[in-house]
This record gives C-alpha cells, structure tokens and sequence, in this order.
C-alpha cells in the first residue's frame, strides 16, 4: 500500500503533461465585480445609511469598509474611506462625513477622494470642551447628524456622551453625564445617554438619541438644552400599540430617525419590529415580532424583519432600515420592498466549506506542514485557513483595516491589506502586510505581522520611524520592529527559521534572523538590473515582490519590474535563471534563461527542485530542475465546455494573484475570485455506479454508489469501520469519498474499487472525489434524481436476486418463494426516506420508509401487496411483498421493483414456485 502510494505521490510532482485537470478549490461566488445594480450589491455589514442632497443613498458597510452610493437613477459607486466606517453625515453643502469607532475620529470625504481628519486626536482622554475639534478626544464614535447650521452631533458611543462639533470646529458636550440617573428635563450635561448609537434631528431642532442598553429614546431640545425620555422605560408589554412611547418597553431599539412630517421611526432590534411615534402614540410600522426576512411587495406590518438597526428618511418620504444585511424600503402607502443587497450569495466569515466562499481577492497562498492552505483575503483585511477537506475558517483579521490588536488573538485583531503568507518549522504564520492598496501608500501600516502557533497576533517586523535609502536608514543591523518598509509583498521562510521580506519599493530582500534583527541580503536600494554573479547584497532589484525557497536553501526572487527569476545561493552570490526582460510569453520547450517572461504575480518553489510562475495575464509556468520551462496552465480563450475537470490548457483564467504547492506536489493557484488546482484526471463519471444494479446515471440520497479509479484505495481490500454505536464511519483503508465536499460513509475499499453510501441528508448532490493519503483526485460532477434503485443481485447486478423466502431460507432455484408467500427483497437507492437518518447510522424503530411509492412486478404481473418497505442498514432498503396468484413460475421468474415509478435494473430473476396446498 505505501509503495502504490509513494507512487501516486511521485506522479504529482513529476511533469505537468497530459493527464491532470482543473478542479476548482475555493471560492468563485463572486458579486462585487462588474456593473453594480442596488439588489446585485453585497452587503456584509451595513452600520448606517444617510441621504445627500441630490437623493443619493450611502451605506456604510463597516466590515467591508465601505462607503457604497446609490443615486437617484440607481447607479452604484464605492468609496474606500481609510478608516473603519461606523456613523455617515452629510453637512448641508453635500461633503460626506464618518465616523471611525476604532480609531476614536471623525473624518470628512473630500470630493477628490481624500480625507480630512475633522475631529478627534485618535486617544480616550483627557475629556475637553470648548477647544478645537482637533483637540477634542471622541471615544468610540457612532451616530452622526448636522443640522442645517452646518452643527454636527456625534453619538460618542464609548462615553456615553453627545457632542457637538459647532461649524467653527468647536466642541462640547450636550448630553451625558457620569450620574446614575436618567433625568427628565434636566440639563443635557446633567442626564444619561447610556452607549448612544444613532441620531436623529426634527424641524424643531429635537435631536433623537438611540440607547439600545438603556432600551430608550432619549430626546435633547437643542434650543434649551433640556434632556427627557421620548420612548421606552415604561411599564406597558412589549410590542403593546397605541401607547403612549413613554409607557412603552422597548426592546432594544438600535435606530432612530425622524421625518419631516413628524413621525419618529425606531427599531426595536431584539423585538424584530419597526415602531413610529407620530401624534403622541407608539404603533408598529413594520415586521411582525417573528424574525425572518418575508413580505416584499406587501404590507410593512404583515412582513417579516430579523434585527432592525439604523434607520433613516428618504427625500420622497420613504423609510430606509438596515436588516438582515439588506436595505429595506417602506414607502409612504406603508408598501415594504428590498431596496438594496442581496440574498443570492453569504460571504463565508468564520467558517464553512469553501467552495460556497465569497472571495474577493485570495493573494499569498501558502501550505503548512500539515498541507492547510493559507490565504491572504486582501480586501476582506483576513488570513484564511482551508483544510484539504474543503472546510474554511478565518485565522486572523477582524475584517476592519488596521494594525491594532497586537498581543491578542489573532482573529480580533486588525490586519491592512494583507498580501502574503508563510509558515516556520514552528507553526507561526508570517503575513506581508502590504498597508494599503496600489494607489496609495501608508507607511504605519507597511508591516510583517506575526499569528503565533497558540494564534497570538503580533508585529515581527516594521513600524519604525527610520527613512532614507541606505541600509542603515531604513533599520538594517537593528531590531526588525524598528525597520521600516515599503509595500512588503512576501514572505518566506528558510530551515532554520529566518524571515525573508521583499521590501517591495525599497527594491531589498531583507532577512530577520532568529534574534530579530534585521540586515539585507539581496539588493543595494537602488531600482534596476545589475550584479549577477557577484554578491547579492550589491546588485541592483526592480521591486522584488515575490520569494520562495528551494530545497538546497537558495532564495527564489520574482525580479518583477526586470520580468526575471533571479536566485541567491547559500553564499550570496545572485543569478538569473530565467527571463531575459522580454515582457511577453515565449521559450516554451527551452532554457529558462532564454525565455521572455510576462509580468510575474507570484512564484512558488516545488519540493522536487521546480519553480511554478503565475504570470498575472493568466498563465502557469514551470521550471523544471533542469532549467527548461513549459506552459502547464492558462489558454488565450477558453475552449473547454465546462470548467471543472477541463484541460488546463484549455481555460483562460484571467488575472492570476498567486500559486503554491503542497508537501504533495500538487499544484493550487488563485485567479479572481476563485483558487484552482490542478488534480490527476483519476477519476470518470462513467465509473460511477449503482453498487446493486451496477448501472451508471444519476445518483439518489441513500444509495450505495461504486467508484473506480486506478490507486484510489489500499492494495489488500479494506471494510468499513463501524463504531461503538453500531455507525458506519467514513474511511476504509485510508480512503475517503467526499460528496459535495463532505465526508461519506465508506461501506468498502479496494485498489480500483471503493463502495461508498450518498448521505440521505444531502438534499443536493454535485460531485464527488475520493481522498486518499492526503491526495484528492479530480472532482466529476453528479446528477442527481428522486430514486435510483437498484436490486441486489449478481456481481454484474444480473441473475439470482438477494432475496429471502417466507420461512427465512434463502431465494434459489432449490428453494423458491410459493405463490401466495412474503418475499424479502434488498435494494439501494430508493431515495429520501420519512424520518432523517444520520450518515452511515443504524436506523431504528420504527424504520424509515421511503416517501415515495413502491410497486413491485414479477414478470408483468404487479404485485397485489408490498407488506413493507424499510430501512434496515445504512444504504438498504428491505421490500417484503406478498407473491401474487397471477405471477410466472419457475426458477427464472423476472423480477422488478418501482420506486416513484422507476424501476430496478433487468434481468434480475427469483424461483417461483405453485402455491402450496392447504395443511
């Protein structure tokens, strides 16, 4: 078994020629590329919503830091603030203003796409009124709103504080106050305001405040400064109509808004309703008080809402709220409608199987020893982890851009743009953490961040103040936190666990050793291409951005701007080994050295000595130990039919982000949204049988299925393995069938054979591949239908029917079945049953039956009686059913069974005999 194993192990690493196939890995549930449509937008976190002049809808998607802009005329744009989005205002001149809850600021939108810092000095304290905002401290800012002054009010969430940021740029506080009372009609500054979140204003100058942990709706008149309660701390029931607001109990009311008819809108989040107040009485507006999401079309108050956040007014009177992360819309006939976001796909965030993954960038893949594939979720601010079973989870990465978090875990921590991945000996995960994307540079957030094998996140490298270009300037021979980088867009590692960066825009490869410090160990600063032969350190790079080590410790650099593969020895010395400048693909079939290069996004070095380039246009290239390269993915046009198990050298990929190899050999890469890789053409749909009837076709839930494929299972044929609990588990001799990705229980395994059952809690089958020693064939899609049955016969599922007389004697031309007499029947696939089983589970009493109808026939006769039909072990269905008086008899006598109306396979038989006499 080892043997044909380490064979199979040894194909994946030798050439890459006929005989391997695409099969998609991750990813490629994409909806954010392309032109945006309001119910095409994917929302992740929408925190809140404001209206320009002109009748614009912003969303401030916090988790995707985000700003998105629907127009009047429905056009979608996206503007990428710096900072984490929480609150979004818009100042009476139509300039766009946010707040950003992390960073403790309040930052204003310029209309060329920059940003002014307006408030906030990024600390908690000292508290400071009547100073500059500038100097004013905002701790953890939520809510916004101006009046028409041009006076902006924020809902200073971490303080439980209003303040007011007047047009000059002075603030003060309003609203808050350390006392442990409310309030009524006292002074602003001598009542609570317990963790506002949103802010609403009226005609009369009433500014609305949202406490959701106080469960009220405070009100401060802005003329007088007298703060009260406007809804919420009464005694009435929850969701009690026609009250008055200050009798009611609210439940969680998250968001508040006012229109310009009167009316106060608030959402009761954990009540899954929309209230307003309008004539002094407290109704319910929308939702029914059950979640879900239902009613478009209908009436507000008949449809269903989950937990109702901000809210706002539109221009034409409609109420806008955030829900079930889509924008709703009610219009002024009280109709609710989706205005916004869509339901079609879930951005995976902790975990699940990442073939349902929404990426929208997967950069930096790497592999660790125990061949989990990483990624860097660039746009999402997120390290990814996919296990070879196909399971998702993130690693690190909070979704909001930053660096904080450091000293904490990994995935609560902020990461800015993450660009690559690599892992020590130790299990520590490296991350180049380019700081922000290609059309800007932020320089505290060029870093290399650290996840510890115990999942702490920590800065290895960056974060120093040193500039300039020399070595010393930019920190080489100190600590490598104080060394500073530029666009840091890999990582790898070496044997004895030093650090290797492309400090991309510094044209350097720099090295942390095992004390932290850091030095240079390619390149002399200077943009350009000199130096081979000689020592590294003196040759000129052009914005290195890629690295890999091969197996005899040389250094790998994608020399990107020269278009060429350069390597450092384990003395130093620089060479090119491919790529002569030429900027276009050629030299397929020779020397490396000879060959013109496109434009390198990432390179990955194989265990076997090769070198894998992703050209960005689209293409894999491989390196062969001997120095020639070939073209083993990517195509101009895509030719192939279908994607899955294509050619690949028949589909054109687009964009290529990244590629890397496992301890296996087998190739992964990442195009789009979508991360590939290229599996030996193992197995074929053709191969896939019924195990009873040996029939190929489409599959149903239940059945027994039969695969072959050369070397998919052990040598010496291996059962099954059922638990203490009588459970069928999901490997046989090493061998595992993944269905739609997840496991299956094993019934039997051989070198070319495995039986497999398809769980009767998979409501959809697509495909199926089999996992072997860590190795996954290709995947071949599936059909999938109600029934499939199949009777247990034969070996070519033909002949004498598995089958059991009356007495309990088995069914043979010696013992045949009498005319009038039970005979018990065995088949597999007859589909879904009325009660779930669990995968590979003994069923127990009273047994599932199948749902759908069951007929028998001997020859043509229809049987009169099925006595039963049952589960009664994983896979098997038993059919007893009484002989009929008209049926054949004989040793030969054809025999069928129907299952919603399709039948069992022919040439099936069972022994008949006359009815027997009377006693």
């Amino acid at each position: 078994m080892l043997a044909a194993l380490a064979c199979f192990s040894i194909a994946l690493s030798a050439q890459y020629r006929e005989g391997y196939v695409v099969s998609r890995f991750a990813g490629g549930s994409t909806l954010q590329t392309g032109a945006l449509t309001p119910l095409s937008l994917y929302l992740e976190q929408p925190y809140d919503l404001a209206f320009t002049p002109d009748g614009a809808l912003l969303i401030a998607d916090t988790r995707l830091a985000r700003l998105f802009r629907i127009g009047a005329d429905g056009t979608v744009t996206v503007l990428r603030p710096k900072a984490t989005m929480g609150g979004v205002a818009v100042h009476p001149d139509g300039s766009i203003y946010y707040s950003a809850y992390g960073q403790n600021m309040i930052y204003r939108l310029n209309e060329d796409g920059t940003e002014t810092l307006i408030a906030g000095t990024g600390k908690t304290t000292p508290v400071a009124d009547n100073v500059p905002a500038l100097e004013a401290t905002v701790k953890g800012p939520s809510g916004l709103v101006f009046d028409t002054a041009g006076n902006l009010y924020i809902a200073e969430k971490g303080a439980s504080r209003i303040r007011r940021m007047s047009a000059e740029g002075t603030m003060t506080t309003v609203a808050g106050t350390s006392g442990s009372t409310y309030g009524e009609n006292v002074p602003g500054t001598s009542g609570q305001v317990i963790s506002p979140e949103q802010l609403a204003l009226d005609s009369a100058g009433r500014l609305y405040i949202s406490s959701s942990n106080s469960s009220r709706i405070r009100v401060l008149d802005t003329k007088s400064g007298l703060l009260s309660t406007f809804a919420g701390g009464g005694s009435e029931s929850y969701g009690k109509e026609g009250i008055a607001p200050t009798n009611a109990t609210l439940s969680y009311p998250y968001g508040v808004a006012a229109s310009s008819s009167g009316a106060v809108y608030i959402s009761e989040s954990y009540g899954a309703r929309v209230r307003n107040v309008a004539a002094g009485r407290l109704m319910t507006f929308a939702g029914t008080g059950v979640r879900g999401y239902s009613g478009d079309g209908g009436s507000a108050q008949a449809a269903q809402v989950s937990y109702p956040t901000h809210l706002t007014v539109g221009p034409e009177g409609a109420l806008y709220f955030i829900d079930n992360r889509l924008i709703r819309r009610v219009d002024t006939d009280g109709v609710i409608t989706t205005f916004a976001g869509t339901t079609d796909l879930t951005y995976m965030g902790g975990t699940g199987m990442a073939m349902n993954a929404r990426l929208i960038t997967a950069r930096g893949l790497s592999f660790d020893a125990n061949d989990n594939l990483f990624l860097a979720d660039s746009d999402h601010h997120m390290i990814r982890r996919i296990t070879q079973a196909g399971e998702i989870s993130t690693v690190a990465g909070n979704s909001i851009p930053g660096s904080g978090g450091n000293g904490g875990a990994a995935t609560e921590g902020s990461l800015f743009f993450p660009w690559a991945t690599s892992h020590d000996a130790q299990g520590n995960l490296y991350v180049a953490q380019r700081g922000d994307s290609v059309e800007a540079y932020d320089a505290d957030a060029s870093l290399i961040r650290m996840v510890s094998a115990e999942s702490t996140l920590s800065i290895a490298g960056g974060g120093g103040n040193a500039s300039g270009s020399t070595a010393a300037a930019i920190g080489d021979g100190g600590p490598a936190v104080k060394a500073t980088f530029i666009w840091p867009e890999s990582v790898t590692t070496d044997a004895a666990g030093q650090l290797y960066i492309a400090d991309t825009n510094h044209s350097r490869i720099r090295r942390v050793d095992a004390s932290g410090n850091i030095t240079t160990v390619a390149g002399n600063g200077n943009y350009g291409y000199t130096g081979d032969n000689g020592a590294a350190v003196s040759a000129q790079l052009a914005r290195p951005n890629r690295l890999c080590m091969t197996p005899d410790g040389g250094l790998v650099i994608s020399d990107a701007d020269n278009y060429r593969i350069r390597k450092v020895d384990a003395q130093g010395i620089i060479r090119t080994i491919a790529g002569t400048g030429a900027t276009s693909r050629s030299g397929d079939g020779g020397p490396a050295i000879s060959a013109g290069l496109g434009f390198l996004s990432d390179i990955a070095c194989d265990k076997d000595g090769s070198i894998f380039l992703a050209e960005y246009a689209g293409y894999i290239r491989r390196i062969d130990p001997d120095g020639v390269i070939t073209t083993v993915a990517g195509a101009s046009k895509t030719t192939a039919t279908a994607l899955e198990s294509a050619d690949p050298s028949t589909v054109a990929f687009g964009t290529l982000q990244s590629v890397a190899v496992d301890t296996k050999g087998q190739l992964y890469f990442s195009a789009g949204t979508t991360i590939y890789r290229l599996l030996p053409k193992t197995l074929d749909a053709g191969l896939v049988r019924n195990a009873a009837s040996q029939l190929t076709g489409p599959i149903a839930p239940g059945e027994i299925i039969e695969v072959e494929g050369p070397g998919i299972g052990p040598e010496e044929p291996a059962a099954g393995v059922v638990d203490e609990f009588g459970v069928l588990g999901g490997e046989a001799g090493g061998t595992r069938v993944l269905i739609n990705s997840s496991p299956a229980p094993v019934v039997s395994a051989s070198s070319g054979k495995v039986r497999a059952i398809v769980p009767l809690t998979a409501r959809v089958i697509s495909y199926i591949e089999i996992l072997r020693g860590g190795v996954l064939t290709n995947r071949i899609q599936l059909t999938q239908t109600p029934s499939a049955p199949g009777l247990f016969a034969g070996e070519d599922g033909k002949g004498q029917a598995q089958a059991k007389n009356q007495d309990g004697t088995a069914n043979a031309v010696e013992t045949p079945v009498a005319v009038g007499e039970v005979l018990t029947l065995r088949l597999t696939g007859a589909g879904l049953l009325d009660a779930d089983v669990a995968p590979g589970a003994v069923p127990a009493d009273p047994r599932p039956k199948p749902v759908l109808p069951v007929a028998v026939l001997f020859g043509e006769v229809p049987a009169d009686e099925v006595v039963s039909a049952e589960l009664v072990e994983p896979g098997v269905v038993e059919v007893k059913v009484r002989v009929p008086a008209a049926a054949p008899v004989g040793g030969q006598v054809p025999v069928a069974v129907q299952v919603g109306g399709v039948s069992t396979q022919p040439e099936v038989t069972v022994a008949v005999a006359a009815a027997r006499p009377s006693a």
